[in-house]
């Protein structure tokens, strides 16, 4: 399959035909250049979507790409590069192995740093791409082995500075699951073993996992990192130490997929949390919304706390203040005035647009639109919540 793929012609052709949309592509194509017209339409869908997900793999030549369903599991450039700077700062470097190595991207990424890595994947295909990609991209500090990552365990003596593992999230039928139990390897089952083998071990897990409930199926977790790209929670890592018995540190930390860098941390305690007094007072000029990272993080009466502002009401994920608060980790909005929801309002904005987000608030979305007419775009923003003397909605602009 490489050798028909990595042939210049169809290499030209797949960079020339990414835009399609392949599915349409698909009904109109028998074999092109010798390639099986699925085949082809899979090596430019990955390409087009690996020009934002991954574009340093994206610039290089001859990459294999997997199906789309591989594709869509497999990390971010940005969150790969995350995963990496984790480990990069500690310890035990001389040998680490990836127990799910998938189509390779995390490997590639988290091998850098590594005397020797070890890739375990049980599908032959996936480990084949993987292999060829990394050597494509000059990786050659890499082991390749096509076994199950409860096999490889089961079997190897010597010890890991670190293992990485990204258990699957979906079952028979294509079933999605977030509980650790549920996940496929079962690492609740598996820690034992594996903080017998490594200094480390980093578990990957769905954002939409419970992370109370995780921390409560796992042992020895010295940190947690939520992490977000863009403000969108993409998935959490829960990193392992043998014989740590201490609280867990929680870290909230936001990336740019643009630069892959890392624009905010906000690491705490869950005790401290609890222990936390949040101040409550009337809406003022500024609004406040937390960055996702945060949000899922739980870190609600400690962004009072810390910054300075007041919440809105207990169960109100929105905080305020009276003159503006630098180096906020969120979205901050400046009050212009509070509105009625009704079809007066979209003919005081430009063109009707405005942005509409709400929290904790009794209309949806597409209420808030139907009862004003408002469409969704432009500069402004109509931020709807719940305050400690009722409901309100504020015309505001981002700062």
């Amino acid at each position: 399959m490489f050798e028909l793929l990595l042939r210049s012609e169809v290499q030209q052709y797949i960079r020339q035909h990414a835009h399609l949309d392949e599915k349409s592509w698909l009904l109109k194509n028998r074999e092109v250049l010798g390639i099986t017209p699925r085949l082809l339409a899979q090596q430019m869908a990955g390409l087009r979507k690996a020009m934002n997900k991954l574009p340093s793999w994206a610039l290089a030549e001859n990459i294999v790409y997997p199906p789309a369903i591989n594709l869509e599991q497999t990390s971010s450039e940005a969150t790969a590069r995350f995963k990496a700077s984790v480990i990069a700062s500690s310890d035990g470097h001389e040998r680490g192995v990836d127990l799910t190595c998938g189509w390779g991207v995390d490997s590639f990424f988290l091998s850098e740093s590594f005397s020797s890595w070890t890739c375990v994947e049980r599908d032959s295909d996936l480990l084949a791409m993987a292999q060829h990609n990394h050597h494509q991209l000059g990786r050659v500090n890499v082991r390749y082995e096509n076994t199950s990552a409860e096999a490889w365990i089961a079997h190897n003596e010597k010890p890991c500075g670190w293992i990485f593992i990204d258990p699957s999230r979906r079952q028979q039928g294509n079933r999605k699951v977030v509980s650790l139990t549920d996940c496929e390897p079962d690492v609740v089952r598996m820690q034992p073993r594996l903080l017998a083998m490594a200094t480390n071990v980093l578990i990957k897990t769905s954002p939409l996992l419970d992370i109370r409930q995780a921390l409560r199926d796992l042992t020895c977790v010295q940190n947690v990192y939520v992490v977000a790209v863009d403000n969108e929670c993409k998935e959490l890592l829960f990193h392992l130490t043998p014989g740590f018995a201490g609280e867990s540190t929680l870290h909230a930390c936001q990336l740019s997929g643009k630069t892959f860098e890392e624009n905010s941390r906000f690491s705490f305690l869950g005790s401290h949390e609890k222990e936390a007094v949040a101040t409550g007072a009337q809406p003022g000029r500024f609004l406040y919304e937390p960055n996702a990272a945060i949000l899922k993080a739980g870190a609600f009466k400690q962004v009072s706390a810390h910054w300075g502002v007041h919440k809105l009401h207990a169960n109100t994920h929105v905080y305020t203040s009276e003159q503006v608060v630098a180096g906020f980790p969120g979205r901050v909005f400046e009050v212009l005035e509070m509105v009625k929801p009704d079809k007066s309002l979209a003919a005081r904005l430009p063109n009707g647009q405005a942005n509409i987000v709400l929290r904790n608030y009794p209309l949806t979305v597409a209420e808030v639109k139907k009862k004003t007419g408002v469409v969704e775009g432009g500069d402004l923003f109509l931020l709807g919540a719940r305050h400690a003397s009722g409901v309100a909605l504020w015309l505001c602009r981002r700062l």
